[in-house]
């Protein structure tokens, strides 16, 4: 009991019942990707206890079901009065999302993917399941690419559909490269852990940049970019103090700025970040130091079309002038091998667009699977 009280007064509080709405977004943290796929539609928010907690909600489920499981019976209360249609979210790896269909069936769930994932929440899953004996259910998940498809259907019962990254989709823009790169722009990794990869490979690239002459842009996480691990402001003045003024420093205002920076001229490297697959995507010319990381399972070796899990000078220098000197076929078909596997591109998200328009559109409500 203590640790539900703790949770109520350390939570922000609703007094209003949750209105009824066809869409129901699970925790707001997805209302940038909202914005983009239900721009023309109004929705709900549910957010966990740990955010705001309704406290209508809260007594009417401890009246109908008492103590007992109060976090489920919560979320049931709560998806009851809402009615939704089609539920949401862009947090693609919280199990509990993929618990939801048996607490409320009564909806279609889409889940889609906002990054790059490693194997922790792969393990998370393979362990419920083990422990539980029961299966991880959405009606949809929209991923961004085969692997990642083929380790989801080990261990998320749904339709697995690859579409890419629904904010490259929008504001990128597709072309392979065809002009010489003068830009390179060098993306940061969001841990603390990755900070000493990055290190490692700025210090290389600042050296390779005296030999070749090129512009070099260390690209930040947005300002607005909420982060447990760093802020922005620590991490450029630890970038600027140890390297000078031998770089361009960006960190833009909103989370979809970076994109501007990727042009036809510009070439994007990266060891921890889904930007830089992104680009890789919309055809331009990337160069990744941490690719196993995120396709381990795949057999990719040490070294490949675009990447390197070296980071010394000597590797830097042959990756980069390799691709590089891709002429636009060859790049090309670097591109329709490897994006396949990894991000696609969807222009404008019109496949999720029309498969979300025709959910809300039909009069059906309830898909078991």
């Amino acid at each position: 009991m203590f640790k539900y009280f703790s949770l109520i007064l350390n939570s922000k509080w609703s007094f209003l019942l949750p209105r009824k709405s066809p869409i129901l977004i699970y925790n707001s943290q997805s209302l940038k990707f909202v914005n983009i796929l239900f721009s023309k539609h109004s929705f709900e928010i549910y957010e966990g206890g740990k955010e705001k907690i309704n406290i209508p909600v809260l007594i009417l489920s401890i009246i109908k079901f008492g103590f007992n499981n109060i976090s489920d019976n919560y979320k049931k209360v709560y998806f009851t009065k809402v009615n939704p249609k089609l539920v949401y979210t862009s947090i693609d790896n919280n199990i509990a999302f993929f618990k939801l269909k048996r607490l409320y069936p009564n909806a279609i769930y889409i889940a889609d993917q906002n990054g790059m994932r490693d194997n922790k929440f792969f393990l998370t899953c393979k362990r419920f399941i083990k422990e539980t004996k029961k299966k991880l259910i959405t009606d949809y998940f929209f991923c961004f690419g085969e692997n990642d498809k083929n380790k989801i259907k080990k261990i998320i019962n749904g339709k697995i559909l690859v579409l890419g990254s629904t904010i490259n989709n929008e504001y990128n823009k597709f072309s392979i490269n065809n002009k010489v790169i003068k830009k390179l722009i060098f993306v940061s990794s969001t841990a603390v852990h990755a900070l000493k990869i990055d290190d490692i490979i700025f210090k290389n690239l600042i050296r390779y940049k005296f030999k070749k002459k090129f512009k070099l842009i260390y690209v930040d996480k947005p300002q607005g970019h909420i982060t447990k691990d760093i802020s922005p402001s620590l991490r450029k003045k630890n970038f600027l103090e140890r390297y000078g003024k031998d770089f361009y420093y960006y960190s833009g205002k909103k989370f979809n700025d970076s994109y501007k920076l990727i042009n036809d001229d510009t070439a994007v490297i990266f060891a921890g970040s889904t930007l830089g697959y992104e680009a890789f995507a919309s055809g331009n010319r990337c160069i990744s130091f941490n690719h196993q990381k995120y396709h381990y399972d795949y057999k990719y070796k040490r070294k490949g079309a675009f990447w390197d899990q070296n980071r010394d000078l000597k590797s830097i220098t042959s990756i980069i002038n390799k691709v590089l000197s891709y002429s636009k076929a060859d790049w090309n078909n670097v591109y329709k091998k490897y994006s396949k596997q990894i991000l696609v591109f969807d222009k404008k998200n019109k496949t999720k667009k029309s498969i979300i328009n025709k959910i809300l559109k039909s009069k059906w409500k309830n898909i078991l699977l």
